[in-house]
């Protein structure tokens, strides 16, 4: 733990002295660095708070690194900032990305130097394949103020933006139109011909690389024509256009939409920065779930789904760190003898029951496949309208070969009360759980299953068990649309909110502030990946 002698002292004492004010600020000072030179105790907080802040940037695990850039993003002070440029160049490109977004958050106050380090460092990141799907939009609207001829691999840029943003999606229409809007400036005749050359190349990208032209002056109004007929019209505009480029570009004025806009401190005294001088140093350990599912007839219609959604989420952990596997326990019968129903001491009397049924801990794709080959209910599989949690908890327990320093979480999904006279002993191994170092976490089809398990719930996290019955009714098609309706249906969801959890629990408490931001940025690149895929495979046809 880093405590900071001078600067608590610079803090704690209070003095007055007088601090004759620097001049006005000029291209090369922002207003931060002013508000520091008036008070030299902020500067000193800007330093200390970029080395604090930094800190996980140099460890492996990407998921410590993302909290870090989350962390730096929240003061606008010039340490900070110099600390996220220096990541933009980083191989992880989730990463550069990221801290792409940092920087984002307080562009308004970015030198002429700094600003320009970002915008290059953006195209650089883009260029090695960043800003997938619709997260390219922030970027595109962002590069207005720069002239085309000095942004290296802008064509190639626009081409991905057109092939993987479909217009008839939100993101895509964003994507699409703030190319569209920045392209109309520009006026550059490089670009119209470089992309008007692309529809003739890739003729099922037209009327995506037409909407990104179609802000230019004079453009062709061809927005219902087929295809064939749009790219003579462009083709013939590209031979004639006139354009006249505008001497001085507009300023980006917007900001982030994933990251709160950077506050900048104004005063020593402030306790809105002071609850973090002492802040621990950032440890991440690798995170193993295991999904429990009950196996009676009742899932028998929502096991497809719950294991697609199960797919999402740990996608979406594989994005956040590389050290992400998951397992599952299938139960339908109490395993200990005190706690067993009349059902649980015969179902070995019936071919193809079984008490509880564990799959390993392994990479996401490898589970989620055995998961839809999981056969739910049969002659003799019910459990008389009830759940055997206890047997599935008890064996996720103790029957995964969990990682000895692993952040272990158990996902347990139901749709029914517990086994009579098990309520205790529920509440009793969630207790258990929490004191283990497992983050047990409830998610039921219905309030009336989430009632019956609420005790054993707050037991284990403090909270209320999840409700996702309605969710499964976004999911009708087969497993491929469904993997990615998932996806893209993953806001709001019982299942987004487990991740939520998931991931909060799985920073240390004094970090655990930062797991909305890095939700809100991570649920949307996953869709933006899903959704270029997506938007690819749409233009094939």
């Amino acid at each position: 733990m880093i405590r900071p002698l001078a600067l608590i002292c610079a803090v704690a004492l209070i003095f007055v002295c007088n601090i004759s004010l620097h001049a006005a600020t000029t291209t090369t000072t922002s207003p931060t660095t002013a508000a520091a030179a008036r008070d030299p105790r902020i500067g000193e907080m800007y330093d200390y708070y970029a080395t604090l802040y930094a800190q996980p940037l140099n460890q492996k695990d990407r998921l410590a690194r993302l909290v870090g850039i989350v962390s730096l993003s929240r003061i606008d002070g010039p340490p900070l900032t110099r600390a996220l440029l220096g990541v933009l160049k980083d191989d992880d490109l989730v990463v550069g990305q990221f801290a792409w977004e940092g920087l984002h958050a307080r562009q308004a106050s970015l030198v002429d130097r700094d600003r320009t380090a970002w915008l290059d460092g953006g195209m650089d990141l883009a260029r090695r394949g960043a800003f997938p799907g619709a997260t390219a939009a922030p970027l595109l609207a962002a590069l207005i103020e720069r002239q085309p001829g000095t942004l290296s691999g802008i064509n190639e840029f626009l081409e991905r933006v057109a092939e993987e943003n479909d217009p008839a999606t939100t993101g895509g229409r964003a994507a699409l139109d703030a190319g569209s809007k920045t392209i109309a400036v520009w006026q550059d005749t490089k670009i119209l011909q470089a992309l008007v050359a692309r529809m003739a190349a890739k003729p099922r990208f037209t009327s995506r690389l037409a909407r990104l032209l179609s802000g230019l002056p004079d453009a062709p109004a061809v927005k219902d024509a087929d295809a064939a007929a749009v790219r003579s019209a462009w083709s013939k505009y590209a031979q004639h256009a006139k354009f006249a480029p505008p001497t001085t570009l507009p300023a980006y004025t917007g900001f982030s939409a994933v990251l709160p806009k950077a506050g900048a401190i104004k005063d020593v005294f402030g306790k809105k920065w002071h609850k973090e001088l002492e802040l621990p140093k950032l440890k991440i350990d690798s995170v193993e779930i295991a999904f429990c599912v009950d196996a009676t007839p009742s899932m028998a219609v929502s096991n497809p789904y719950v294991a697609t959604y199960i797919q999402t989420v740990a996608q979406l952990f594989n994005l956040l760190s590389y050290n992400v596997r998951c397992g599952a326990v299938y139960y339908r019968h109490e395993i200990d003898p005190e706690l067993m129903d009349a059902c649980c001491k015969r179902w070995q009397n019936f071919e193809g029951d079984f008490a509880v049924k564990v799959m390993p801990l392994e990479s996401a794709g490898d589970l989620v496949a055995k998961m839809r080959e999981m056969k739910i209910g049969g002659r003799g599989t019910g459990h008389s309208g009830n759940g055997a949690y206890v047997a599935g908890i008890e064996t996720a327990m103790r029957g995964m070969a969990w990682t000895a320093k692993s952040k272990r979480v158990i996902a347990l999904t139901g749709d029914a009360k517990p086994t009579p006279n098990t309520a205790k002993a529920l509440v009793d191994i969630a207790t258990k759980a929490k004191a283990d170092g497992y983050t047990l976490i409830f998610i039921e089809r219905d309030r009336y299953a989430a009632a019956a398990v609420d005790d054993a719930s707050r037991a284990a996290l403090g909270m209320s068990p999840i409700l996702y019955g309605d969710d499964i009714k976004k999911l009708q098609g087969d497993a491929n649309s469904d993997a990615f309706a998932a996806i893209a249906e993953f806001h709001d969801t019982a299942f987004e909110q487990m991740a939520a959890r998931v991931l909060q629990q799985s920073l240390p408490e004094p970090y655990r502030d930062r797991a909305a931001a890095l939700m809100k940025m991570m649920v949307g690149l996953l869709q933006a990946k899903a959704a270029a895929a997506h938007a690819a495979a749409v233009a094939k046809g």
